[in-house]
C-alpha cells in the first residue's frame, strides 16, 4: 500500500480544499480494461443512482498505472457536466420502492438496464460541450467529481490500461460504504489519519490476511446516512436507490 497513491498528499491537499478537513475513503478499486476488445462502450453515466446534491459531496482520485490515450481506451469524460446536473437528468429517475431514510434498498432490474443519463440531454449537451478522451500519463492522479458525467470505452491496443479509483467524501456525509483491507493495515492507516499535514482518513474494515477477496461483497455504495443532508435534497423526484 504505497503512500503516494493510497495518502497522496497533493490530492488530499486539493480534496480537503473542496470537501473540508479529513475526508473519508469510502471505496477503492480498480479498474482494467483488458486490450483486444473493440466497439464495447459504457452507456454515458455519473456513479449515482440516487438523489444527490448540487454541490461537491463526494471526489474520485483516479490513479493512472499506465499511459493513457485514446489509443488504450481512455475514459469519455464530458468536461462540465457536474456543474448543473441533479438527478433528473438519470434515466433511472423513476418511481420505485421507497425504504429506510427516504432511500430504496429494493430495485427493479429494468431500471438498473436503464442506467445513465438521459439521451435527449447527451444530444443537447454534445452542441457546445462535446465529450473527450483524455491524454494521461503514466504515474499521474486526476480528481473527478463523481457527478461528472462519463463512459468507460473499449481498449483496441494489446495491452491492458490500468486504472485505480478512490472514492472520497466528506466527514459529514456518513458514507456507509467501508473499504475492506488486511489488518496489518491498520496501523499503517492509522498514522496516515494522525499525520499534520493533509491527513487521509480511511472508512475500514479490517479483516485476517488469510481472507479470501474474491469472496468479498462488491457495494459501490456512495449514499450518505446524514438525515439533515437528506432532508435538504429535492423532495418533488424520486428518491432513487442504492446497491446492497
Amino acid at each position: 500500500m504505497y503512500s503516494d497513491i493510497w495518502a497522496n498528499q497533493p490530492a488530499t491537499t486539493v480534496i480537503s480544499a473542496i470537501l473540508g478537513p479529513n475526508p473519508r475513503i469510502n471505496y477503492v478499486n480498480g479498474n482494467t480494461a483488458l486490450g483486444g476488445f473493440g466497439g464495447a462502450r459504457q452507456r454515458v453515466h455519473a456513479d449515482l443512482t440516487f438523489n444527490h446534491a448540487q454541490f461537491p459531496f463526494a471526489i474520485v482520485t483516479n490513479y493512472y498505472l499506465t499511459d493513457v490515450s485514446p489509443a488504450n481506451g481512455s475514459t469519455e469524460l464530458w468536461l462540465g457536466s457536474h456543474r448543473d446536473t441533479s438527478f433528473r437528468d438519470h434515466r433511472n429517475c423513476k418511481p420505485n420502492i421507497v425504504g429506510r431514510d427516504g432511500i430504496s434498498t429494493e430495485y427493479d432490474k429494468t431500471i438498473e438496464m436503464e442506467f445513465g443519463i438521459r439521451e435527449e440531454l447527451l444530444e443537447e449537451r454534445r452542441v457546445y460541450a462535446p465529450p473527450i478522451q483524455p491524454v494521461v500519463k503514466k504515474g499521474s492522479v486526476v480528481l473527478r467529481d463523481l457527478r461528472l458525467w462519463h463512459a468507460g470505452l473499449a481498449n483496441p491496443a494489446a495491452n491492458p490500461r490500468i486504472m485505480l479509483a478512490f472514492v472520497h467524501t466528506p466527514w459529514w456525509y456518513k458514507c456507509p460504504a467501508k473499504v475492506v483491507l488486511p489488518a496489518t493495515a491498520e496501523r499503517l492507516t492509522m498514522e496516515w489519519a494522525e499525520r499534520k499535514m493533509s491527513p487521509v482518513v480511511y472508512n475500514a474494515h479490517f479483516v485476517p490476511e488469510d481472507l479470501d477477496h474474491k469472496k468479498v461483497k462488491f457495494t459501490p455504495n456512495f449514499s450518505s446516512a446524514n438525515k439533515g443532508y437528506l432532508e435538504m435534497l429535492p423532495q418533488d423526484i424520486n428518491m432513487g436507490f442504492i446497491f446492497e
